[in-house]
């Protein structure tokens, strides 16, 4: 239904701020009649640990730091043989920046389907 690629030139660490480029590509028309979809990025440290005096230490990974948009993404409209290419950007938190990477995903937000996704563990 969808091919999406992250753009690697433009998906970095760079000028405080998480970018992300995506390219969008509708291979289906049924794409046409999908009027609810969200692009959504988020940024992920890789791992976070937590420690609790008289605890043992406790390591969580995969973690999200943010949700790129707010926490339901950005509004898409696409349509069958016409790319997207965007860019989209959260300020830098306080997070391991040699840890950060991002996933986006473009959902269906009236079935919660998620129609494709793309991963990037490290960022430049």
């Amino acid at each position: 239904m969808l091919e999406m690629t992250l753009d690697t030139a433009t998906t970095r660490i760079e000028g405080g701020e998480v970018r992300v480029g995506v390219k969008i590509s509708p291979v289906d028309t049924v794409i046409d009649g999908m009027e609810n979809l969200m692009l959504v990025g988020v940024v992920l440290a890789d791992s976070v640990a937590h420690t609790r005096l008289g605890s043992p230490d406790t390591g969580y990974a995969p973690v999200a730091v943010d949700v790129i948009g707010g926490p339901w993404g950005v509004p898409v409209n696409l349509r069958y043989a016409t790319e997207l290419d965007t860019l989209i950007s959260t300020p830098l938190g306080n997070w391991p920046l040699d840890r950060i990477g991002v996933a986006v995903f473009v959902q269906d937000t009236s079935t919660k389907e998620v129609l494709q996704t793309v991963t990037k563990r490290k960022l430049p």
